[in-house]
C-alpha cells in the first residue's frame, strides 16, 4: 500500500505541470493563487519536481531493500505510465501551440525539460521492476534491455505493458 502512497507525487506531477500552465493563463488564478508573481509559480513547478522525485527514490529503494514483488512493482509501473500518456498528448499539442511563436519557446523548453525530468522518475520505478523481476527469477531473462527501455519516450509505456504481461504469465504458470 505505501507503494502506491509514494507513487501519488509521480503520478501527479506532469498534471501539475499543466494546472501550474492554466494558472498562468487564467488572471484569477494567477493572482488568486501566486499573487501574480512568475517567480512563485516556477517554485510552485521545483518543489513540486523534488517532491516527486524524493518519493520515487524512497519508493525505489524501499522496494528493493524489501525485495518487492516484482508483479505488483511491474503493475505499478504500468499505472503510473498509462496514466501520464493524456498529460504527455496535452504537453505535446500545447508544445506544438507555443512553438508557432517566438514568445512560447520558453514554454516548450519548459515542457521539455518537465517530460524528461518525469520521465527520468518513471523510468526509474520500471528499472526497479526489471531488476525486482530478475532477482525473484520471473521469467524475464532479457531484464537489462527492459530496465533501459523504461528510460526512452513512447517505448518505454509498451515496454512497461510487455514486461507486466511477461511476468504475470510466469507468476501464472509457477502457481
Amino acid at each position: 500500500m505505501y507503494k502506491y502512497l509514494l507513487a501519488i507525487p509521480l503520478i501527479i506531477f506532469p498534471y501539475w505541470l499543466l494546472f501550474l500552465l492554466y494558472c498562468l493563463l487564467t488572471g484569477t488564478l494567477m493572482e488568486e493563487v501566486f499573487l501574480n508573481n512568475g517567480f512563485l509559480l516556477i517554485g510552485a513547478l521545483v518543489v513540486g519536481g523534488l517532491v516527486a522525485f524524493i518519493c520515487t527514490v524512497i519508493l525505489c529503494v524501499v522496494a528493493l531493500a524489501k525485495n518487492q514483488e516484482s508483479l505488483s512493482m511491474a503493475r505499478l509501473n504500468m499505472i503510473i505510465k498509462l496514466v501520464h500518456v493524456p498529460a504527455y498528448i496535452a504537453i505535446f499539442v500545447l508544445s506544438l501551440a507555443f512553438s508557432l511563436t517566438v514568445f512560447g519557446i520558453g514554454f516548450v523548453i519548459v515542457f521539455i525539460l518537465s517530460d524528461a525530468f518525469c520521465i527520468l522518475m518513471s523510468g526509474l520505478v520500471g528499472a526497479v521492476s526489471a531488476i525486482l523481476a530478475r532477482r525473484q527469477q520471473a521469467g524475464l531473462s532479457d531484464w537489462i534491455a527492459y530496465a533501459i527501455l523504461q528510460f526512452i519516450y513512447c517505448v518505454d509505456v509498451v515496454t512497461c505493458v510487455m514486461m507486466y504481461c511477461k511476468i504475470r504469465k510466469h507468476s501464472k504458470s509457477e502457481v
